[in-house]
């Protein structure tokens, strides 16, 4: 099977609801124009005003008012609940139905993963931003642009290496979070 998330369009797209009824009941084509017809199985009736049509991939009784796709077939006639049918239908289209709890859950670690990158974006900027500080205190920055500036105080330790380190981690972490281009986990 393809490994594609739940997709119903996807599934009913790839159904052919002619043959799926076709299996049930015996359905009779009327013209050239992929249309059948037969006794509604849904009520009892004498002459045919069941129709499906293969061009809209639908079912309509002009008796009794049923109507539906390939899912609502498998509901009504077959008695299945609509998670059962559209499993049914997957299976039969070559969908794999991916279970939405996995699905929610794959989603919120990947969330959280991203918070946690955001926050380490953040403190990496902190360390850029206090080693710019240093860098302002080791070269003797006038008082009056340091008090312009009052978070750039901090003493000098290593400053250009830690920075450039910093800057690195920054960029990795923005390459992960925005999916940049040649980025290997």
């Amino acid at each position: 099977m393809n490994d594609q998330l739940f997709d119903i369009k996807n599934i009913l797209s790839r159904v052919d609801i002619v043959t799926l009824i076709d299996s049930a009941i015996e359905l009779k084509a009327v013209g050239h124009n992929g249309r059948y017809r037969a006794l509604c199985p849904f009520h009892d009736e004498k002459t045919p005003s069941f129709f499906v049509s293969q061009d809209k991939q639908f079912y309509h009784c002009f008796g009794c008012g049923a109507h539906g796709d390939a899912i609502d077939w498998l509901v009504n006639y077959h008695r299945m609940s609509i998670r059962g049918a559209i499993e049914t239908l997957a299976h039969q289209a070559g969908v794999e139905l991916i279970p939405y709890a996995k699905e929610a859950r794959r989603k919120r670690a990947e969330i959280e993963l991203l918070k946690d990158i955001e926050d380490e974006v953040l403190l990496e900027l902190q360390v850029l931003v206090l080693g710019i500080g240093d860098r302002v205190n080791y070269r003797k920055i006038p008082e009056a642009t340091k008090q312009l500036y009052p978070h750039i105080t901090a003493p000098p330790e290593q400053p250009l290496k830690r920075e450039f380190e910093a800057a690195k981690r920054v960029l990795k972490a923005l390459q992960i979070l925005y999916g940049a281009a040649g980025y290997e986990q």
